[in-house]
């Protein structure tokens, strides 16, 4: 709960892709944590264990929670923007449910420690995709974001959102 307002605090601050790179990061980091206590059995990997998904929580709450909507709501023009949505929505939860749905037989096929490195692959995968694909939407007017896919593929590149003029720049 507490990260999560962390997220409000810092979504317009640092930006939507910033948040997103440092929650992939530290949960891929944290899952692996996860997946090396789970590998020794002793009172030390209980311990390892439990910072790991506290760790996760904590990365995971302020970035990959929220920024994704946020993302969301913002890159589809307006005559798709409700169609993108239901579909980026739809993805989203036959995710979770692939994973809700696989756990168990994943640990039971390559044990648990094998599962949470797995976990932590899709999230360095992920933190890919992300660096090469996603756009800083901070700042940004609606109209100006979907010029940021008009070039090409790759947006860590993207030029900087274009300056705010006041009405007294304009006098």
């Amino acid at each position: 709960m507490s990260m999560s307002i962390v997220a409000v605090v810092l979504i317009d601050r640092v930006g939507r892709r910033p948040l997103l790179l440092i929650s992939l990061a530290g949960s891929g980091a944290a899952l692996f944590l996860l997946a090396v206590s789970f590998a020794f059995d002793s009172g030390f990997s209980h311990w390892l264990a439990l910072v790991a998904l506290v760790l996760y929580l904590v990365f995971f709450a302020p970035g990959m929670g929220p920024a994704p909507w946020a993302i969301n709501a913002e890159i589809y023009p307006l005559f798709m923007r409700s169609t993108g949505t239901s579909l980026a929505t739809c993805a989203n939860w036959s995710a979770n449910f692939v994973v809700s749905l696989t756990f168990l037989s994943l640990t039971n096929l390559i044990t648990e420690t094998g599962t949470f490195v797995l976990y932590g692959c899709i999230c360095i995968v992920a933190l890919v995709c992300v660096f090469l694909f996603v756009p800083e939407t901070k700042g940004r007017s609606l109209e100006n974001i979907k010029d940021l896919f008009l070039g090409s593929v790759f947006v860590y590149n993207a030029p900087p959102p274009p300056l705010k003029q006041t009405v007294a720049s304009y006098a």
